[in-house]
């Protein structure tokens, strides 16, 4: 037994030697025996060929890992395996983790712990002495769970209690916050987060912490706690699982605790929002009425006095409210929390109860949105309007948004179209445009806008045309090419989309004639001499029609044919002639000749002419 008590101060976790000579003699028998189960141990040298935990008994920071439970009295700061038990005062309490398996054999998993669990036991009092106990377990170890215990001692018989929320797991990579199901049923840790997968070295080695208080009950003290419980149940718990509108049962729970009469206790519950007070569902249970008797219904409404309460009296105060309806709620479990309190004039206390509604939802589908097409039709030369179309799904549409551009791709407006009917726009200035279409529609709650390559069209603004105009500009007489024979020229002119179809002359003598473009000179032979008027007619085409008979004053021209000359008459030869001659003899001959002579001149020269 010696050789045993010398090899656990060897292995005493370090903080413990200062303290551990007062122990022995006090603790031998239980300290020996404190830890469990009896299994093989292993060195840092040697560690072990299998998932096993604190087995190890040379841990350079730790000693022998079998004695892997601790208690710190937070007043001393002191950690050793025991402690006295100090009424107000709280304790920490350690549980030490480390799977002692070789580090080759994590890659394999061989060396790799699975379902790690970690569980406490912490007595309800201690009546001179009694254990905190420590357990560490996982599926694959060997032993499957191995167990350490703290001594606890008292002067008489105190209270224990677990500090609620002071569970935590620290290793090399995490602190991490435990439920306080660790005093009960225990929690699942690992190395790394809450898997339940510890890897074998020291490197992976870690501690779960929790607290312990001894309560005072020389001085005033109560307790205060809240539960919930399906309607009509009366199976009360911290938790319950509730429907959309259901109603559910709270109960609040008052005692006294202390060695003093506790006046005026105050009980209220603040719903959260969402839920419902029932009206005239509050009862209280008291030591005056033990099957309860209704009560007001202000608990949730700033709070009941429910009366004076000596050492160990208490009172129950229940009442019903609905939980949330599913409008109210988010698809799948919603948390509601209820928080009530006690209030005394030696303090206050609060406690919560939960209530997990369910709102089943159909799977919501993503929403589709395209911009599917654009329309762009001309109303004018400057006024254009726009449509655009598109498909949605699991959206709703909101509006289209139509960008105009110039060609250097400047912003000149911006259009908010409807679904229905066109956007229109009109353009200032000539030049070349472009328009994109977007589709703006709403995804719960958040607008989304969408375009495509099909949302986007050219457009032009074309200068402003010409307007259609036509003249029947002249007829000229341009050359006389005999006494009767003349060419006539003609002249129109046609712009804005005006033709010439044809042009008639008329020669003033009964004659005419029709000739298209390109035959504007023409020749004509009147048949009289006379004074002739000459008049041009023009037909033209205009946009498609024709527009005949278009003249002017001058297309009108002057014409005069002359008459033809005439052939002078020879002079008669006769008897009186000849008689004359011979009357007159040579002398009269002479005279005759002459004259003949003189009239042939002139005859000539006449047809010269």
């Amino acid at each position: 037994m010696l050789n045993n008590i010398r090899n656990m101060l060897r292995y005493t976790p370090k903080g413990f030697v200062p303290v551990f000579a007062v122990l022995v003699a006090l603790a031998i028998p239980t300290l020996i025996m404190a830890w469990g189960p009896q299994r093989d141990v292993y060195t840092m040298q040697q560690p072990a060929d299998h998932v096993t935990f604190n087995s190890i008994t040379d841990n350079p920071n730790y000693g022998d890992e079998r004695q892997f439970v601790t208690i710190r009295d937070n007043a001393s700061g002191q950690a050793t395996d025991s402690a006295n038990m100090v009424p107000g005062h709280e304790y920490t309490v350690q549980i030490y983790i480390h799977n002692d398996a070789a580090s080759n054999l994590n890659a394999s998993g061989v060396g790799v712990a699975k379902d790690v669990k970690v569980r406490a036991q912490v007595p309800a009092t201690v009546n001179g002495q009694e254990t905190v106990d420590g357990f560490v377990s996982a599926s694959n170890a060997k032993p499957a769970e191995v167990y350490d215990s703290a001594d606890l001692k008292s002067t008489g018989q105190v209270q224990l209690e677990y500090v609620g929320g002071s569970g935590k797991l620290s290793t090399a990579t995490q602190q991490t916050a435990l439920p306080d199901s660790l005093a009960t049923s225990g929690v699942t840790v690992g190395d790394s987060d809450l898997s339940g997968v510890w890897h074998g070295c020291i490197e992976y080695a870690g501690a779960v912490t929790f607290k312990i208080r001894v309560k005072d009950t020389s001085a005033p003290n109560f307790s205060f706690t809240k539960q919930v419980s399906k309607h009509g149940a009366s199976k009360y718990g911290k938790d319950y699982t509730a429907t959309p509108g259901e109603t559910v049962d709270f109960a609040l729970a008052y005692k006294n605790t202390g060695n003093t009469t506790q006046n005026n206790v105050q009980i209220s519950d603040a719903l959260p929002a969402g839920m419902t007070y029932v009206a005239g569902s509050s009862t209280i249970i008291n030591a005056n009425n033990p099957n309860g008797i209704k009560t007001s219904d202000g608990v949730t409404a700033g709070g009941l006095n429910v009366g004076n309460y000596a050492p160990t009296a208490n009172a129950v105060i229940m009442f019903s409210a609905t939980a949330p309806a599913a409008s109210a709620l988010q698809c799948g479990d919603n948390k509601v929390v209820n928080t009530a309190k006690a209030e005394t004039d030696n303090g206050t206390k609060q406690d919560t109860a939960n209530i997990i509604v369910k709102k089943d939802c159909q799977p919501v589908k993503e929403a589709a949105i395209a911009c599917t097409g654009l329309q762009v039709n001309s109303i004018s030369r400057t006024q254009f309007s726009f449509k655009a179309s598109n498909t949605i799904d699991n959206a709703s549409f909101v509006k289209y948004v139509y960008v105009v551009k110039d060609a250097n791709g400047n912003t000149v407006k911006t259009i908010d179209g409807s679904a229905d009917q066109a956007a229109t726009f009109t353009a200032d200035t000539v030049g070349k445009y472009s328009v994109t279409a977007s589709v703006i529609a709403n995804v719960n709650g958040q607008e989304k806008t969408v375009s495509s390559s099909d949302c986007q069209k050219p457009f032009e603004v074309t200068p402003e045309a010409a307007q259609p105009s036509y003249t029947c500009d002249s007829l000229k007489m341009i050359n006389k090419k005999a006494r009767d024979t003349f060419s006539f020229e003609a002249k129109a002119n046609a712009n804005g989309g005006a033709t010439v179809k044809e042009y008639r002359f008329d020669f003033g003598d009964g004659q005419s004639k029709i000739v298209g473009p390109g035959q504007e000179i023409q020749d004509h032979t009147y048949a009289q001499p006379g004074n002739y008027t000459a008049k041009l007619e023009v037909s033209f085409t205009v946009d498609g029609k024709t527009i005949p008979n278009v003249s002017s004053n001058n297309c009108t021209a002057a014409v005069t044919v002359d008459q033809a000359p005439t052939t002078p008459a020879l002079p008669e030869t006769g008897p009186e002639t000849i008689a004359l001659s011979g009357l007159v003899g040579s002398g009269v001959l002479g005279y005759g000749v002459h004259t003949y002579a003189r009239s042939r001149r002139q005859l000539k020269k006449a047809f010269r002419k």
